[in-house]
């Protein structure tokens, strides 16, 4: 898309980006040239274009060419998004996950579903998981679950403060036998 602004091929030392592509050239019978895909290509924080492959005159990211006959050389790419995770509250626990996933597919999310603050006395309970579009999230209360990922997003593992409580008694005899 024109939204990345950098080069994406670079032909015989001429760099060229999307609003100069496609280009052509009139080469000689014989001639050999350079080319190469650049990749990964980098829009802003949390999108980027990834070569996937070559179609025409070549196969590779780059190298050699020789011209023997008329055609193209296609450097394909797809979408990537950064998905990021964090905790609420913030540094609780490490969940996974995080990382580039191709646009539009399932990222699968974890945390664990208790951490000891004081062991045997307090402890965070995992509540959740919370996005912008919560639709997106197969199962927001369960971990693990999946999130499909259609943009650079954010989803955040909740988690509340439980206390043990216990109850006890005293001055009752064992003989008795009731509640």
């Amino acid at each position: 898309d024109a939204d990345f602004t950098g080069t994406v091929v670079t032909n015989d030392g001429t760099n060229y980006n999307v609003m100069q592509l496609p280009v052509s050239f009139w080469w000689s019978s014989g001639s050999s040239h350079t080319f190469s895909f650049a990749s990964p290509l980098t829009v802003s924080i949390g999108k980027r274009y990834v070569w996937t492959g070559t179609t025409g005159l070549s196969s590779v990211q780059g190298g050699a060419i020789s011209v023997s006959s008329s055609g193209s050389v296609i450097g394909n790419y797809k979408t990537q998004y950064y998905f990021s995770l964090t905790t609420d509250p913030s540094g609780v626990a490490s969940p996974s996950g995080e990382g580039w996933y191709d646009a539009n597919t399932n990222a699968t999310i974890s945390t664990p579903g208790f951490i000891d603050i004081v062991p045997g006395c307090s402890r965070y309970r995992f509540n959740g998981w919370e996005t912008a579009n919560m639709s997106e999230i197969a199962d927001p209360s369960r971990s693990p679950t999946t999130v499909i990922v259609d943009e650079n997003k954010t989803v955040t593992a909740t988690y509340v403060v439980q206390y043990v409580v216990t109850f006890a008694q005293t001055g009752v005899g064992s003989d008795f036998t009731g509640t």
